[in-house]
């Protein structure tokens, strides 16, 4: 989950960067579109306004709409960066995942732990019978007995899924032969 957290993450930023990239050249076109006006190059603001990205024309029509044909479409919240919704829509889904993954390390880590301690039960359950003194022997059984109940609480407390503690791996198809 975190590599698809980071590539959602990196989805993000790169649609950030291209409406960045596309407010620019916007913004580079207008000002040249509002030079052209002013200087009533009618021509060249036309070349300028067929340059204009989709959204620009469609913020500059809805500013024409509303009565202020020479506004900036800018100013006025009309323009909405291409790419911007895309970025918007991955960062939190980065995020969730990002999570997601922590709580999936968690679990693991205490998967981890049970494994070392019924490891350490089995241990003292073996070398116990090698202590010489009956006090020895039943103090190691009690530490290995310890350590398999904890484990034992341990793996009874962990989160379970919906379907149980037993539910079959998803198999992608791809990965499926016929």
């Amino acid at each position: 989950m975190s590599i698809q957290s980071a590539s959602r993450g990196r989805d993000a930023a790169t649609f950030r960067i291209k409406a960045n990239q596309m407010v620019t050249q916007d913004t580079f076109l207008f000002g040249e579109y509002l030079k052209a006006s002013n200087a009533s190059d009618e021509s060249l603001a036309d070349f300028y306004a067929r340059k204009f990205s989709p959204e620009l024309k469609q913020a500059r029509e809805a500013r024409k709409a509303s009565g202020s044909p020479g506004a900036d479409p800018f100013v006025a919240n009309l323009y909405k960066p291409p790419f911007l919704a895309e970025a918007d829509a991955a960062e939190p889904q980065s995020e969730r995942l990002w999570y997601e993954a922590g709580d999936a390390a968690e679990i693991s880590h205490q998967y981890t732990l049970i494994s070392v301690l019924l490891a350490t039960a089995l241990f003292f359950g073996g070398t116990a019978p090698r202590f010489e003194t009956p006090k020895k022997r039943c103090l190691v059984l009690a530490l290995g007995l310890l350590a398999m109940l904890t484990s034992v609480v341990m793996f009874v407390t962990l989160p379970r899924s919906k379907e149980g503690w037993f539910v079959p791996p998803k198999v992608p198809p791809e990965f499926i032969k016929p």
